[in-house]
């Protein structure tokens, strides 16, 4: 990729032909045009690997002016492995994340990239999402609008917001590539928390953008909502994983994260006893 762009929009996808045309025409509607395109496809079944390279190659064909990279992975792979095996094509200062079943609205990089030109301190943007099914019928937001996000200005603030509730989904994360060096890939299914919380120890703020500009979509195989139960195991399991290999940084900047880590503990001792 050797044209001089300043956002890389990354598409993971696996298995899930039907959804990721619309995700892919959302990329080419934005109003923001200084971008290109990766597309990379992890997919086990023979049938949906052939299926997704013919929607690639149908937008290479009908946009043929912008940059779109495709890359077929030799098996399926878990996101976080996935995900920083694709990083190492990215040499844009920034990087967009969209799930191969979402939609951005036609706003959603221009403005986030408005607001990382102007924040040289802003490490990534994250934006709320509008929860829709498959007929397209709004089921409520990805975050709550009943109550503020807290200020970019408060760091402390914005670490705890992450870790302690659900905020956040992959296709509302754009981000710059410096904020997050140093990044120490783990797999677990809450790659954008994880990401954030790098960002944060890096010394780089956090945007919250109340207002959404992208549309989750919630179906069978989505993740958030269906397995609450599941979702708390993950989000246990990498504070767990951040104490054993990021604690030292993390707890000299927010020392409440040793309580969180006890509380983990506590916690997945209780879920497991119920699940047992």
């Amino acid at each position: 990729m050797k044209n001089k762009c300043s956002t890389t929009v990354l598409i993971l996808t696996c298995n899930r032909s039907n959804y990721l045309s619309k995700a892919l025409a959302s990329v080419y509607a934005q109003t923001y045009k200084d971008y290109k395109i990766v597309i990379s496809d992890c997919s086990d079944d023979l049938q949906e690997r052939g299926k997704i390279k013919e929607i690639v190659n149908e937008y290479k064909t009908s946009f043929p002016n912008k940059e779109l990279l495709f890359i077929q992975q030799l098996s399926r792979l878990p996101q976080a492995l996935h995900l920083e095996l694709v990083m190492k094509e990215v040499s844009t200062p920034y990087v967009g994340l969209l799930d191969d079943d979402d939609i951005w609205q036609s706003h959603h990089l221009e403005r986030s990239i408005e607001y990382l030109d102007n924040h040289e301190n802003i490490g990534i943007t994250i934006s709320n999402g509008i929860s829709i099914n498959e007929e397209g019928e709004i089921i409520g937001f990805t975050n709550s609008l009943d109550h503020e996000p807290p200020n970019w200005t408060n760091r402390k603030e914005c670490f705890n917001l992450l870790m302690k509730t659900y905020y956040g989904s992959t296709s509302g994360y754009i981000f710059r590539i410096k904020a997050i060096q140093n990044h120490k890939f783990y797999n677990t299914p809450c790659v954008d928390v994880h990401l954030a919380i790098t960002i944060i120890c890096n010394n780089f703020d956090v945007k919250f953008f109340k207002e959404a500009s992208y549309f989750y979509l919630v179906h069978k195989s989505s993740y958030y909502g269906h397995n609450p139960f599941k979702y708390k195991i993950h989000r246990h399991t990498l504070r767990l994983w951040l104490f054993k290999n990021q604690g030292l940084q993390i707890i000299t900047k927010y020392p409440n994260f040793t309580l969180l880590f006890f509380k983990s503990i506590f916690e997945l001792a209780i879920l497991r006893y119920k699940k047992l």
